[in-house]
């Protein structure tokens, strides 16, 4: 976005209102068809008044890279929408579809005469409720695999039995509890679909402040600002992950950041961590960050100071959560920010747009953001104790997978900075990589693996021929489609073992293969598992007999170095769709190529 939108979008963040949302939604449709943003269309599938949320949701999802389209069906039409195949909601081809559903409306039995109902009757109103969730979503899957979320259920801000019904079985909570639990077993049971957690937001909000009877009363519409700016970025989060704008790296400031004080001026002794306020917060804040460390998430440090003095804190201040060996790249010297985030960047191989860099200086974040408009800057203004509430509440970590080797992100970068300094004591780079006894292991997608296939799709975007994402859910639907191959390429050597570092998806038409994604992670690139994964691709159509296969290229901003890379392995460029380019090789030739003699392969597609 522009320096003026940006602007303005950080003056809303300071006070937010409806009217701010409502303006610079009108400004964002003026400029629409001069903004160069991803265009995506989500469809609203509702039984009450969703309009009040849009100006807000399109404002966040532009904020996020994101150029909206909405679809919304007409009141309670459900049923008609998903179970007719001819009509404009699936006309629409929507990549997101938000199935919002108002209990009070979806069951009125429920909500009016829930104390007249028998142990029986309720179960069996949940059971209708679950089973008519069902009929809808399954009825969208007959018809596409686009993600869906829904929604769970608030309890009333009024129960019946009042301070005794979260001490009965008979209880109002209880029921609603169950409910929501089997919302959530559902989604697990239908590939794709996802639950959002109005609850907590209600929970978040106070039901006070969330719900507004009048508006409620006179037009269907349950939610006030204060519910629908937080639902909005709910949503926003889902639609981040969705579609692989995912944070990989958290880039740290020391001072009055991780710990309180200056370290230069206050000592070792004089900073504040630990103990009582405000170290503790300081202290809980280091925690959150270890923890999301854990989860997959890379750190690197960026202060302006001494550099003996800061690693002195983090070797020897026993009240330290985080040290030396949780981080990746260090970068402490009077060097200004922005080159140095930029250097960091360029070290891990990772997008600008991958980082986000939290300092408590305004100037600093000022800086940053001016120069490097693509990382995600967090000014931390104010009292330490909401330092790690920063942390999390954007939500740009959030992902929609979480694997075993998420939490080995860390040791994987260091094992590959290993590599350079073999690299460097090399005397050729063939020398070099047979040193490394590399060896690579090629299956086919399965249960196991789904959750990694998902997520090099949604987080690879430099080595990723055409940058489609997929769902853990979608992923899951292929593997099962025998139009279909899934394969992942995982590789180990001498220092370390790399993971899943590759995946393809090959859909075979006729006499053709097609290449529909093929992606590796930047931190396998240079060794020449690329060239031999396309190898590995190419004989495994012949083996199906096809006498063709196809290569899809999609430019983006990020993967100009894969654009060459069919050409590089014989393929011929026969065709450009719009921004597809179309490369080809026939099969029936000789094309037999050899894999680099540097890798072992092993492959076991049983």
């Amino acid at each position: 976005m522009d320096s003026e939108l940006r602007s303005k979008f950080k003056d809303i963040g300071k006070v937010p209102s409806y009217m701010s949302y409502l303006g610079l939604n009108n400004e964002i449709e003026k400029l629409k068809p001069s903004i160069e943003k991803e265009r995506i269309k989500i469809s609203f599938l509702r039984n009450y008044t969703v309009e009040p949320i849009l100006p807000i949701l399109k404002c966040e999802l532009f904020k996020s890279g994101f150029l909206a389209e909405f679809y919304l069906s007409d009141f309670d039409t459900i049923a008609s929408e998903t179970l007719n195949t001819e009509n404009d909601f699936y006309d629409f081809n929507s990549d997101l579809i938000i199935l919002t559903q108002w209990l009070r409306l979806l069951s009125e039995k429920i909500t009016s005469s829930l104390f007249k109902m028998s142990e029986k009757e309720r179960e069996d109103e949940t059971l209708r409720i679950i089973n008519q969730f069902r009929l809808f979503l399954n009825g969208i899957r007959a018809n596409c695999d686009t993600p869906i979320i829904i929604n769970n259920f608030p309890l009333p801000k009024h129960v019946v039995l009042g301070i005794l019904d979260h001490q009965t079985d008979y209880s109002e909570r209880k029921w609603y509890n169950k409910l929501n639990e089997s919302l959530i077993e559902l989604c697990q049971e239908i590939p794709n679909v996802y639950c959002l957690n109005l609850e907590a937001i209600f929970n978040s909000v106070g039901i006070e402040n969330a719900f507004e009877s009048r508006k409620w009363e006179s037009s269907k519409s349950p939610f006030t600002f204060s519910a629908l700016l937080p639902l909005a970025k709910e949503y926003d989060k889902y639609m981040r992950a969705i579609f692989g704008k995912t944070k990989k790296c958290l880039i740290l400031d020391c001072d009055n950041t991780l710990w309180g004080g200056v370290i230069g001026e206050d000592g070792i002794d004089g900073i504040k961590i630990g103990g009582t306020y405000p170290g503790s917060s300081f202290q809980f804040f280091q925690q959150q960050i270890l923890n999301l460390n854990h989860r997959g998430i890379i750190l690197a440090v960026c202060s302006k100071n001494n550099e003996q003095d800061v690693i002195d804190v983090f070797e020897n201040h026993e009240q330290m959560k985080l040290r030396l060996s949780d981080f990746i790249s260090f970068k402490v010297n009077w060097e200004d920010k922005a080159t140095n985030i930029q250097s960091i960047a360029n070290e891990l191989n990772i997008g600008l747009d991958s980082i986000v860099f939290m300092d408590d200086s305004e100037f600093e974040c000022d800086w940053v953001s001016t120069q490097l408009p693509e990382v995600t800057v967090l000014h931390l203004e104010g009292e330490p104790v909401n330092y790690s509430s920063r942390l999390f509440e954007e939500g740009y970590f959030d992902s929609l997978s979480y694997i075993e080797a998420d939490k080995n992100k860390t040791d994987m970068y260091k094992a590959e900075a290993k590599r350079k300094q073999l690299h460097s004591n090399a005397n050729s780079y063939e020398e070099y990589l047979k040193s490394l006894d590399l060896h690579v292991n090629i299956e086919k997608g399965n249960k196991k693996n789904v959750d990694r296939i998902s997520q090099l799709t949604q987080k690879t975007n430099q080595f990723n021929l055409t940058t489609k994402r997929y769902t853990p859910g979608q992923i899951e639907e292929l593997i099962h489609n025998n139009d279909y191959d899934i394969f992942t390429m995982q590789a180990y050597d001498k220092v370390a073992d790399l993971g899943i570092i590759a995946s393809s998806i090959i859909l075979h038409q006729d006499e053709y293969s097609v290449i529909d994604s093929l992606m590796m992670s930047c931190r396998a690139l240079g060794r020449g598992l690329e060239n031999a994964f396309l190898t590995y691709i190419i004989e495994s159509s012949k083996k199906r007999n096809k006498k063709r296969i196809r290569g899809v290229y999609i430019p983006t901003n990020k993967n100009k170095q894969t654009e060459d890379f069919y050409k590089k392995n014989n393929l011929k460029r026969v065709d450009q769709i719009e921004k597809q380019i179309i490369w080809e090789l026939d099969l029936t030739e000789n094309t037999s190529k050899n894999y680099p003699n540097w890798i072992t392969i092993n492959a076991n597609n049983n």
